[in-house]
């Protein structure tokens, strides 16, 4: 495997410093608000392997029963932050790490506020500095300085020393860590390179993506970047043959058989493409609810009426694994209105627009399906839920 330089401790101490900042910027809109401005990215592949990233850390936090979600975020920033339940990790950070462990150090971090209920702490603090605010306004400023003088000296700030001592204090530490030196095992740095590569193909553009296929020449990683490099911008009968000689390498990689079906549907040969996309849900140990709607987006193009019924299975099960996806909600709104069921295109319309957070057209979408269903049915009633639904300002 080709070398690749380490980061140094300083540098991985620095991450850490910086990363405390990314609460504070969580906390100043609502979770509403903030989430439907935040760019997220979804890939089947890459929440796999964060999620493999974040188990243990949740289990020793105490949180692996607590349901946090894990958000990609179309960002070249290196950051992540929380909100909630949710963690929020930007595709720069994922693209600049060099090992696992740079990530898993990360989501660490993040695991810690959310363990140590930084978030509500740092809500009191914003609380009562409001407070302090109308007070100054009321009594005026000299004087509530007299009376609060000395009373008032914030604990995060003892507890938390300034950005250089932390630096300093975190690289004790490391070189203290018996683990300092070890490497990440093999198998796991490849899919941390096959998911940098990725990110680079789809999200930086080319140059990039080839500036850092060169510094992993020879690897499986490098091989998977030139094949999605080659079906994004060349040829697609190249592509393909470069996805198969992968797939020879690797017969149970899930997303080699996805990138094969992305291939064969530009190709315009949808009933081959939903075949090899369902032969990445089989392989999926992960279960993502992604790749069920791929097969039924395939299952689609095919077009027949057969075909149509088994893509609103196929997707119906993506959505069972992943409710949140906006975008398959669509895509079944299209299979029911092609098989001439109004209602329920209505209703997966108003699914849609509730997970974007567009609540008012879920409102009016969730009413025209009711109206066409029978009173009390499952659909009806999940067409309620929409129409009731009241929107939290509040952070939780």
């Amino acid at each position: 495997m080709l070398s690749r330089p380490r980061s140094t401790i300083a540098q991985a101490a620095r991450v850490f410093a910086t990363l405390s900042l990314g609460v504070a910027v969580a906390m100043s809109s609502s979770v509403s608000a903030f989430a439907q401005n935040v760019p997220v990215v979804r890939d089947a592949e890459i929440e796999a392997l964060v999620r493999d990233y974040a188990r243990p850390i949740f289990r020793a936090a105490g949180l692996a029963n607590d349901g946090i979600d894990i958000v990609l975020v179309n960002d070249q920033s290196f950051n992540a932050f929380v909100t909630g339940r949710r963690l929020f990790i930007n595709t720069g950070a994922l693209m600049t790490a060099e090992t696992p462990n740079e990530i898993i150090g990360v989501i660490a971090h993040e695991a810690g506020h959310i363990a140590g209920g930084h978030q509500q702490k740092l809500r009191d603090q914003l609380e009562r500095a409001k407070t302090m605010a109308v007070i100054a306004t009321l009594l005026g400023a000299g004087e509530t300085a007299l009376s609060l003088s000395g009373a008032q000296v914030d604990p995060y700030r003892i507890s938390h020393p300034m950005p250089q001592d932390r630096i300093a204090n975190l690289e004790v530490l490391v070189k203290q860590d018996p683990n300092v030196d070890r490497p990440d095992p093999p198998a796991l740095q490849q899919r941390h390179d096959m998911m940098r590569v990725k990110i680079a193909v789809y999200m930086e553009g080319q140059a990039a993506a080839s500036r850092l296929m060169r510094k992993m020449q020879g690897t499986l990683a490098a091989q998977y970047g030139d094949a999605q490099s080659t079906y994004l911008f060349g040829n697609i009968a190249a592509a393909l043959a470069k996805t198969n000689a992968l797939i020879k390498a690797q017969p149970k990689n899930a997303y080699f058989q996805e990138l094969r079906g992305d291939i064969l549907m530009k190709a315009n040969k949808p009933k081959e493409a939903a075949d090899a996309y369902a032969k990445a849900v089989s392989l999926d140990s992960a279960r993502s609810g992604l790749l069920p709607v791929s097969v039924g987006q395939a299952l689609m193009a095919v077009g027949t009426p057969d075909s149509l019924k088994k893509a609103v299975v196929q997707i119906n099960n993506g959505l069972g694994r992943d409710k949140e996806n906006s975008a398959g909600y669509r895509y079944l709104a299209q299979a029911y209105g092609e098989l001439g069921d109004i209602p329920g295109a209505e209703l997966a319309t108003a699914e849609s627009h509730f997970y974007s957070g567009n609540y008012k057209d879920a409102k009016i979408f969730a009413m025209r399906a009711q109206q066409q269903m029978k009173r009390g049915e499952p659909r009806w009633l999940r067409a309620q839920d929409i129409i009731n639904y009241k929107p939290s300002t509040k952070i939780k």
